[in-house]
């Protein structure tokens, strides 16, 4: 199922639900496959309306297994269990609700979640004050109840919580706090809102015309196509006239292909227009050298748009292809031939053998392979990172010795020697640098990322 149908289904249950209507609420949010914690607290409510309490329990048991945490739904599974007499699992259902509140806070504010409610932390004490009353446990009645004072609540809390103390006091029972029946989480109103197309172009409108009676407001061609205006009368009547098929022609008649188009026909009685033997005594002739054109290539003519516009060889009145047909000449003059020794060079292009004049050797500019801070080959040049209470970085030679590092590190923080000791991380570990074998395996490992990170701490003790 797509987001549009669920975002669809979702908001229409919903609806139907506030306006109650829940028989379609229900069958609305059924018909959605793989529903959240969300939709299954919907489904629950709706039946707790209804008046089914038992697949109200059920859908309520599918919401805390989607989502743990949502401590509403313990707090209305808990009435459907109270509703039911089943005060222990009741009471097990409001203090999981209470747990589920967090510590600090006395209220919870459904709103960003698409549902105009609020659960006060007095409110799930309450509750479970009132299932362990039902269930004879007076003194952990009174228990919650004086903790339910200490939260903050509404206008009605302090009121409600005191009657609910002497009630306890004289052995008087209470009535459990509901949920209000409109209460439900919708989709996301962003969401639902951009479901239907908008329409940001909007519509053309007629402002000025030339015809008042005119209001058409979309593009002339096509409406004067319809009309047959653009259409001049001659070429409809040559499109709507019936083609004989002697007439028809195609693009293979042409050689051409299928996306040129096809030439224009010959007028009728023109002198272009020729009959198919005239036309094939004129080749004949032509490919012979009769005539006043000049002779062709052997046998072949191309026409001009007779006979299908075709290359076709010549033939003679027997239909036998001729034989008799004249060449071209051969050329009267050899060939250019080329030159092969430098006799034949002309004298302006004398100095063109001769060999370049070679260029003298420029020295390579030297690069500077010691740093200017350390004095040190700048293959050795190590950046060290001493974190402390700040971070510091500066350049040593590799290969020192802890105790020359620890001389570094007394210079950037101003500790004395014997005060400080030195580690380093080993995958995610930080490891303490004992000796100078320590020290060597440590510049090893950094042989070829050039950088070393170390961490001073207190005077390492064994």
């Amino acid at each position: 199922m797509s987001v549009i149908e669920t975002l669809t289904l979702w908001d229409t249950a919903v609806r139907a639900a506030e306006a109650g209507d829940y028989r379609i609420a229900i069958e609305n949010l059924e018909a959605i496959k793989d529903p959240t914690s969300l939709i299954y607290f919907n489904m629950g409510v709706t039946h707790l309306a209804m008046g089914d309490l038992d697949n109200a329990r059920q859908s309520l048991f599918d919401t805390t297994k989607k989502d743990a945490h949502l401590a509403i739904a313990y707090f209305v599974r808990g009435v459907v269990q109270f509703k039911l007499k089943n005060y222990a699992d009741a009471c097990n259902d409001f203090d999981m609700c209470h747990k589920r509140i967090r510590a600090g806070t006395s209220m919870i504010d459904y709103n960003q979640m698409g549902m105009r409610h609020k659960l006060f932390a007095y409110q799930a004490l309450y509750n479970g004050a009132v299932s362990n009353f039902h269930l004879g446990k007076e003194g952990r009645a009174r228990e919650l109840l004086l903790e339910a004072q200490s939260h903050k609540g509404d206008n009605k809390s302090v009121s409600l919580l005191e009657e609910a103390l002497r009630a306890v006091q004289l052995g008087v029972p209470l009535e459990i706090i509901d949920l209000p029946k409109s209460v439900f989480f919708g989709p996301p109103r962003k969401k639902v809102s951009n479901i239907p197309k908008k329409d940001y172009l909007g519509k053309a409108k007629v402002v000025s015309s030339d015809d008042p009676q005119d209001s058409f407001a979309g593009f002339e061609g096509p409406r004067r196509r319809e009309a047959g205006f653009l259409v001049p009368p001659e070429v409809q009547k040559s499109h709507s006239a019936p083609t004989s098929p002697k007439t028809q022609r195609s693009h293979s008649d042409f050689g051409l292909p299928p996306n040129k188009p096809l030439p224009p026909r010959p007028k009728q009685g023109s002198a272009e227009q020729i009959n198919t033997p005239q036309l094939l005594d004129r080749v004949a002739l032509l490919a012979k050298g009769a005539g006043p054109r000049r002779q062709t290539s052997p046998s072949i003519f191309v026409t001009n748009y007779g006979v299908n516009g075709q290359v076709r060889r010549a033939e003679d009145a027997n239909g036998q292809k001729s034989s008799n047909i004249s060449r071209t000449p051969p050329p009267s003059r050899p060939p250019p031939k080329l030159r092969r020794d430098d006799s034949d060079i002309p004298p302006k292009f004398e100095n063109l053998n001769k060999p370049l004049p070679k260029l003298p050797k420029r020295p390579l500019p030297q690069v500077a392979t010691i740093d200017v801070h350390t004095r040190a080959p700048l293959k050795s040049v190590v950046e060290v990172t001493f974190h402390c209470n700040t971070d510091k970085v500066i350049r040593v030679r590799s290969g020192l010795s802890l105790s020359e590092m620890i001389q570094k590190a007394c210079e950037c923080f101003n500790y004395t020697e014997d005060a400080i000791s030195l580690w380093y991380s080993n995958d995610d570990e930080k490891v303490c640098i004992l000796n100078n074998e320590v020290m060597k395996d440590v510049w090893f490992s950094i042989s070829q990322t050039k950088s070393l990170d170390l961490w001073i701490y207190g005077k390492f003790k064994e």
